[in-house]
This record gives structure tokens, C-alpha cells and sequence, in this order.
């Protein structure tokens, strides 16, 4: 309703309109597909700082930006460090850094890290990689901060705007299964297990088809056949993580 104020970060919003295996987009690519991959024959970025000084700087903004918030000074100051292709690492850091803290300190890393994207200053695969950074490291994360899967799950609210809620589908089967376990009853958890149970099949029928038609009969068109008909875009990582593993 208007006037209401957005839900809490804190509060995980499972919206299914479309369901999360068929939802996919360009806002959830790792890197900016627009462009050439670079080679060893590239120039590398030139940065004015060292990663490790880099780091050590951008650490040292976050604690005082969380302190004392200045959004415009804060771009400032990051603009000025010159290091663009490092930003995916301060978009770690800035959201590991707020999971520690009060809604209030999360809502105002959403907003710098919107406004970065909307300068130009941060690009939305940055971001991106930013957020997976943190996925990846979810049950490290979780031993400071409990309620990690769920804070993680609520930065992809289309009410918060920042990182597309497709990316949900990419989310570790353990980490949604440990959020399912520590949400109440509500059709949001329906939702939830709706989407482990689909997501659980799918790994299933993968390893059976991985066996039966690229290792036993090596077939990569009986595969592929197999693939299209799921008609479930969103999981095609798990094809590459799976292929991987049997191999």
C-alpha cells in the first residue's frame, strides 16, 4: 500500500509468479556478456592501488561509512582510489559488513551500492559476483551471523530492488534448505520447499541422463534432447556442476 514502509531485510520475500526454474536474465550474468572474454593477449586494467592495498582501504571506508554514513562522499572517495575492476570485491565487502549490523546500515549499503551502479562506477556483473562471493562462503558466514540465508534471500526482493530475483534459483540447495528449516509456516516456506522438491528432481533426472546418455551411450544429442524438454533454463549450472563431478 502507499506510504508502507518496504519489509524488513531481515524477512525473506519468495515472490513465484513465474516459477524459479524458467526465470532467468541478464541482470544475473556473472560477467558483462556484451563484450569479448579477455585472452593473455589483453592489457590488463591498470589499477592505482595493489589488491591487497586496495582491500586494506576499502575495509577502512566501509567502518566509516557504517559509522557516520555519507553516501556522496563515500562515491567520492571511492571513485578516487581509481580502481573500478577491484569493485566486486567492495560489493563483498559492503554486504558482509552489513549482514553484521541493523536494518537500518543494510537498507543504506543497498542504496550506495545502487547509486555506484547508477554512476557507473560499479557494473551489475560486479555486483553480481559481489553477491556470490558471499553465497559461496554462507556456512562460514553463518557461524558469525545465524540468520545469514535468510538476509542473503532478502537482497534479492524485487521490494529492494537491488539484485534480480532470478538469481535465486542459483542459491545452494544446502542454504535454502537451512532457511526452509528456520522459517516459520507461511506461503513463503511453501513456496521454498515447492522450489527444493523441483530442484531436488532435476539433480536427479541430471545424474540419470549424465549416466545413460553422455557416459554409457555418448550421446551428446540424446542429452541435449533431454535438456531442452526439462525447459528449465534457471538450473543449467547445475549441469555444469554435475557434469563436472561425474567426470
Amino acid at each position: 500500500l502507499k506510504g508502507r514502509p518496504p519489509p524488513p531485510l531481515e524477512q525473506p520475500d519468495l515472490e513465484e509468479a513465474v516459477p524459479f526454474s524458467r526465470q532467468i536474465s541478464p541482470k544475473c550474468r556473472l560477467v558483462d556478456c556484451s563484450s569479448p572474454s579477455p585472452t593473455c593477449a589483453d592489457t590488463p586494467d591498470v589499477t592505482r592501488l595493489e589488491f591487497s592495498e586496495f582491500r586494506r582501504k576499502a575495509a577502512v571506508l566501509a567502518n566509516e561509512y557504517f559509522t557516520e554514513p555519507d553516501t556522496k562522499g563515500m562515491v567520492a572517495s571511492i571513485r578516487a582510489m581509481g580502481c573500478p575492476s577491484y569493485h566486486d570485491e567492495l560489493a563483498a565487502l559492503l554486504l558482509r559488513t552489513a549482514l553484521d549490523r541493523g536494518e537500518s546500515e543494510r537498507r543504506s549499503v543497498v542504496g550506495l551500492l545502487a547509486l555506484m551502479e547508477a554512476e557507473g562506477l560499479m557494473s551489475n556483473a560486479q555486483l553480481v559476483r559481489g553477491f556470490e562471493k558471499l553465497v559461496l562462503a554462507w556456512d562460514d558466514i553463518q557461524l558469525d551471523v545465524p540468520d545469514a540465508p535468510g538476509l542473503l534471500v532478502a537482497f534479492l526482493s524485487t521490494k529492494v530492488g537491488l539484485l534480480h530475483k532470478s538469481l535465486f534459483a542459483r542459491l545452494p540447495e544446502e542454504l535454502l534448505q537451512r532457511l526452509c528449516r528456520d522459517m516459520a509456516s507461511s506461503e513463503a516456506r511453501d513456496i521454498l520447499q515447492s522450489h527444493l522438491r523441483d530442484l531436488s528432481t532435476f539433480k536427479q533426472e541430471l545424474s540419470q541422463h549424465l549416466q545413460e546418455d553422455l557416459f554409457s551411450r555418448r550421446s551428446v544429442d540424446d542429452f541435449a534432447s533431454w535438456l531442452r524438454s526439462a525447459g528449465k533454463p534457471a538450473y543449467h549450472h547445475e549441469v555444469v556442476a554435475g557434469a563436472g563431478r561425474a567426470a
